[in-house]
């Protein structure tokens, strides 16, 4: 897992052959000393997968991105795929670290045809940070990742499925972002969902996680099969505010997957009742053990005796059924309560997709409610990436234990949003179309996009209400409407006071997102 003030790049990255070299042994030639104390048996799942943990994070331990010990892990993944009866290859790229060296890193993506040609992809990392062995994160995601692969190599799966072996992901998710950027549009559109496996050996509950709204099927098909094999995999249950009850955070290799619009699903063992309550506390006893010297197969087997065993059993067994049983939900919008509002639905949709936007434990979005001023800065947030849980601001009306406390900071520390002026923000207030409109022009301003009107009396001088337009919004009114982001009211007005709707919401900010 990438640590949540590691900044997530998506650069452009050229590829570069890796100089692989050394011969990996198979695993199983060289951990018979090494699984002695474990209590699973050869043929019982999670087998194979412990074996490729302690041979990950034990035989080649750190696997520092772009370093040898990682290509090497890399050939060893790739060698197993052959091995289990896949064909896979390397999928190589550069980027540039934060010394402005050149780092060389790669994919390894295995193919394994089912009877429909569309996707489900498979994901999990294998490199590690340097103070770790790197046994939970990421050793055992990858080797839970490929005893399904063996598992499920003969059996009739209902899509074509796509193993990744993701390379740079304790660098920014480097790996994921640049596999997704390579996909075309059309096989975006072809993807069914993306599992995602990342330190499943050592928390304290194992979890999986998705979409809100009916790209939560991964989730919940995961939830039934787990329900069904009596396993102790669970969700979270939004005891944090931020990250509402089956979701998580965007620190792993599903990111980039959920904001291409492709559903995904994660599973990770972590306990989300402790610490800041964001996954990022793993155990009662120690905390966290990933990204620290305890994050070995040893240290992991004789403080918690018996776990590796229970999860990396579970986990497969839960897996192999999840790509076996597999089924994409009929198409329909992402909320049950949408539909009387036509015009909104494939923003909504979008946004959904992406958790920008989210909906009530009833999978409602209530599209008519108006919004305030908290929840559309939360949305704005969500869908410019830039939620920071360690930021801070001073609104006598914003207090940190405020569910939208970190969404305001986030915006106001990005310049996006300046409250009211007088020390207040007035969160719960609906916000007005005026009040929406400056925002947007402030992230076009801040991110660089034209944020002027090339004719500010034009763009206004088609609003019959444009007097009533204050003062200090008029400018951005004028880009808005100029770059249709916004559009008017009927009548010729723009209504600049008028409360705006959840709909409405979601329809602007889409066009500020993604402009056609």
């Amino acid at each position: 897992m990438t640590s949540l003030n590691m900044k997530k790049r998506v650069t452009p990255l050229l590829l570069a052959a890796i100089l692989l070299a050394g011969t990996i042994a198979a695993p199983g030639s060289v951990l018979a000393e090494q699984s002695g104390g474990f209590t699973l048996k050869d043929g019982e799942p999670g087998y194979y997968a412990l074996q490729t943990m302690q041979y990950l994070s034990s035989t080649i331990g750190t696997r520092v991105a772009g370093s040898e010990a990682e290509a090497k892990a890399g050939e060893f993944i790739l060698q197993e795929f052959g091995k289990i009866g896949l064909s896979a290859q390397m999928q190589p790229f550069d980027y540039t670290d934060d010394n402005g060296q050149t780092v060389h890193s790669a994919n390894v993506v295995a193919t394994l045809p089912g009877k429909s040609t569309r996707v489900l992809y498979v994901g999990a990392h294998y490199d590690s940070v340097g103070v770790s062995h790197g046994a939970d994160d990421n050793a055992s995601g990858v080797s839970v990742m490929l005893e399904a692969a063996k598992a499920v190599l003969k059996s009739d799966i209902p899509y074509t499925i796509k193993f990744l072996a993701f390379g740079s992901e304790e660098v920014g998710l480097v790996g994921s972002n640049y596999y997704v950027s390579q996909m075309s549009s059309d096989e975006i559109n072809n993807a069914i969902a993306m599992i995602n496996l990342d330190s499943l050996a050592v928390g304290d509950h194992m979890h999986i996680y998705g979409n809100s709204g009916t790209d939560g099927f991964v989730r919940e098909l995961g939830l039934n099969i787990a329900e069904q094999l009596k396993l102790n995999i669970t969700t979270q249950t939004g005891l944090n505010p931020l990250y509402p009850a089956g979701t998580t955070i965007d620190a792993s290799d599903h990111v980039a997957f959920k904001y291409a619009g492709i559903p995904y699903g994660y599973l990770e063992a972590t306990n989300w009742e402790l610490g800041d309550m964001d996954g990022y506390t793993q155990t009662e006893k120690d905390g966290e053990i990933w990204h620290t010297p305890k994050d070995t197969t040893d240290y992991i087997a004789a403080n918690y005796p018996g776990r590796i065993e229970e999860h990396l059993s579970s986990f497969t067994r839960l897996l192999t059924q999840m790509l076996l049983e597999m089924k994409e939900p009929l198409a329909g919008p992402a909320f049950s309560d949408i539909s009387g509002t036509a015009w909104a639905v494939d923003a909504i949709d979008s946004l959904a997709s992406m958790d920008i936007v989210l909906g009530d434990r009833d999978n409602q979005f209530h599209p008519n409610r108006q919004v305030t001023r908290a929840e559309f800065v939360a949305m704005l947030a969500r869908g410019l990436g830039l939620l920071d849980p360690t930021a801070t601001v001073q609104f006598s009306d914003v207090q940190p234990g405020d569910w939208y406390y970190p969404y305001i900071a986030s915006v106001v520390q990005w310049k996006l949003a300046k409250g009211n002026g007088n020390g207040t923000f007035n969160p719960n207030s609906p916000i007005t179309r005026e009040q929406m409109a400056v925002l947007a022009a402030n992230v076009l301003e801040v991110y660089g996009q034209d944020s002027k009107s090339k004719d500010p009396g034009a763009a206004l001088a088609k609003y019959k209400d444009q007097s009533n337009i204050s003062g200090y919004a008029q400018d951005a009114v004028a880009i808005i409407s100029e770059l249709q982001i916004m559009q008017g009211m009927p009548g010729s007005t723009f209504a600049p006071q008028k409360a705006v709707t959840r709909a409405e919401a979601a329809v602007m900010l889409h066009n500020l997102l993604f402009p056609q």
